[in-house]
């Protein structure tokens, strides 16, 4: 009997320690007395682990294009890549008939600043309302689809000179006198203010207002929960969206024209000394700087390792973003005002316009000319956009040229009464051309719905 008990018992503790029909799980207690079985502490190890960092400064894929229903601020992206997709039919549409003082057809709409002030800026477009400010100093909201006004301030300020930017809650510009406003977006009340300091290249003793303030002329940039902008005091400033307050501001020896590009945390403008910056975007702090040779007042579009910027010595730069090294340039066409058009990227190349009235489209890998055409006998300034096979500019001759990319030849034109500086923004399947003759032109094709 007793040797039957020990076979017994042999057998019930052979079978716990193979763990017959079991699955053996092996508690470790560690110093907090918590029990914890090994495979909890390997996907503990695996959650914990540090994420794999991705170097900004590497090759990356050329981003896919995407449709828009909103524009939130200059180019549309903090970037200044300029490159959406959207089906636009040609033609889009056919002069304006002086002799009528009307738009041949039904696909032209415009909101018309008061008393014929000239638009002097990109309008933004979100929640399908539209914000754009005029000369004489009144910036107005509009429903988009229906054309229907909205609100204006009831104050009248100084010029608005900027583009718009905006977001879902608020709308930022600036003025001629070196002040950003901040507007809510549903409303007409002004949120907060924000004056910048005198023009750091104003001549002693000067009186006129316009000369000595430090004027915001670049279009502010809204990045999370910030505000990106230059002035003519030579500064780079950070404002807190909530309340205007000043984060921090980056001070350079030259006036600042034109908008940042902002990517991968940090920011890249160009000043009237004639260099290109890259600050820390949360510090404000400067990581490097590169000669440009000349004054430029175009702004810098960046993508991944490469940032471009064109000059008044008429060269367009490639640097790379990580160092500033100067990987090319380009000479073009040699004129008093040089480049003052931002670039637009696609796959390959970069495009963009000069002030003898010539496109240009570039290898932006190697800065080796692809094509350069004449378009027109004036300066094309405005800052051109990408829609798929399409390159779209506007130019000091009054019209709106849709070009093929692929060769430069002009596919169709849209005439107003003022010169076209500011960039073209895409919303859905309709193109808005803002014109100097103070309207914003919506163009869409015959047969075409609005968004």
């Amino acid at each position: 009997m007793k040797r039957t008990f020990v076979l017994i018992m042999l057998v019930f503790f052979f079978c716990a320690g193979c763990g017959c029909n079991e699955t053996t799980r092996i508690v470790k207690v560690d110093d907090s007395g918590n029990n914890k079985s090994v495979a909890d502490n390997q996907n503990e190890t695996t959650n914990n682990a540090p994420p794999v960092k991705v170097d900004p400064f590497a090759e990356k894929p050329f981003p896919k294009a995407e449709p828009v229903k909103e524009w939130f601020m200059f180019k549309g992206t903090p970037d200044n890549l300029g490159l959406v997709d959207a089906d636009i039919k040609l033609p889009l549409g056919k002069k304006y008939d002086e002799k009528n003082k009307k738009a041949v057809e039904y696909r032209w709409v415009s909101f018309s600043a008061p008393n014929m002030n000239r638009l002097l800026g990109n309008p933004a477009v979100v929640r399908n309302r539209i914000y754009f400010g005029c000369e004489m100093g009144f910036i107005s909201c509009f429903d988009f689809i229906t054309g229907e006004p909205k609100w204006r301030n009831g104050d009248q300020i100084k010029p608005i000179i900027t583009p718009i930017a905006a977001n879902d809650y608020v709308v930022v510009f600036g003025t001629l006198d070196g002040e950003v406003y901040c507007y809510d977006g549903l409303s007409d009340s002004q949120l907060w203010v924000f004056k910048t300091s005198p023009n750091i290249s104003a001549p002693p003793n000067i009186t006129d207002e316009n000369v000595k303030n430090g004027r915001v002329h670049g279009g502010p940039k809204i990045v999370d929960d910030k505000v990106y902008f230059g002035a003519f005091d030579g500064k780079l400033y950070c404002l807190n969206i909530k309340d205007g307050k000043k984060v921090w501001e980056f001070a350079t020896k030259g006036k600042i024209y034109s908008s940042p590009a902002i990517s991968d945390g940090r920011i890249y403008f160009a000043n009237f000394e004639g260099k290109l910056f890259c600050i820390d975007q949360k510090t404000g702090k400067k990581i490097w700087d590169a000669d440009l040779g000349k004054p430029t007042i175009a702004s810098p579009v960046v993508f991944g390792p490469r940032v471009w910027i064109g000059g008044k010595n008429s060269k367009m730069f490639c640097f790379q973003t990580k160092d500033g090294k100067k990987l090319w340039e380009y000479q073009g066409p040699i004129s008093d005002y040089g480049i003052e058009s931002t670039p637009a990227l696609d796959e390959e190349n970069l495009y963009f316009g000069e002030t003898k009235g010539g496109l240009i489209c570039l290898n932006w890998k190697t800065g080796k000319e692809v094509y350069k055409v004449s378009i027109s006998d004036k300066p094309l300034n405005s800052s051109p956009v990408i829609v798929r096979n399409m390159v779209m500019v506007g130019g000091h001759d009054k019209n709106f040229y849709v070009i093929d990319k692929k060769n430069g030849k002009v596919l169709d034109t849209f005439t107003t009464r003022g010169s076209i500086l500011a960039s073209p923004i895409i919303i859905g399947n309709e193109v808005l051309v803002t014109s100097y003759d103070s309207s914003i032109y919506i163009l869409r094709a015959k047969g075409t719905n609005p968004p």
